[in-house]
């Protein structure tokens, strides 16, 4: 049976398991990049809602935090969609930029480990 990871066949058992670890891992990593960029989402709307009822507001250091750790595709999206920060140059210019280095390396961890069938 063909790996799906890598598209080689999984006839040996320790190559069959290793395979299913990636996958594992990689089912693992995409239920948390999906969750971070939930809560970053959520949280710029939050925000953004604060800020039109005057209300106490979530810091930018807490918005960029969550962009760090993975959300900075969802905040991105969200202060678009939402018109939040736009005019600021470390959110509009800052969030593309993190988001592709985020993506450089998980690219250059997936070659490494194989993911791409190398």
């Amino acid at each position: 049976m063909p790996c799906r990871a890598t598209g080689k066949a999984c006839t040996h058992t320790g190559f069959a398991a290793a395979c299913s670890e990636r996958m594992m891992r990689l089912k693992y990593f995409l239920i948390y990049y999906a969750g971070i960029n939930l809560i970053s989402f959520v949280l710029a709307a939050l925000d953004k809602q604060r800020a039109l009822n005057e209300d106490w507001r979530i810091s930018e250091i807490r918005l960029f935090l969550t962009a760090f750790l993975g959300g900075s595709a969802g905040l991105y999206l969200s202060c678009r969609l939402f018109h939040h920060k736009t005019r600021q140059k470390r959110f509009m210019l800052g969030l593309p930029l993190i988001f592709a280095a985020q993506l450089l390396l998980f690219l250059l961890v997936a070659w490494r480990v194989g993911l791409f069938g190398g």
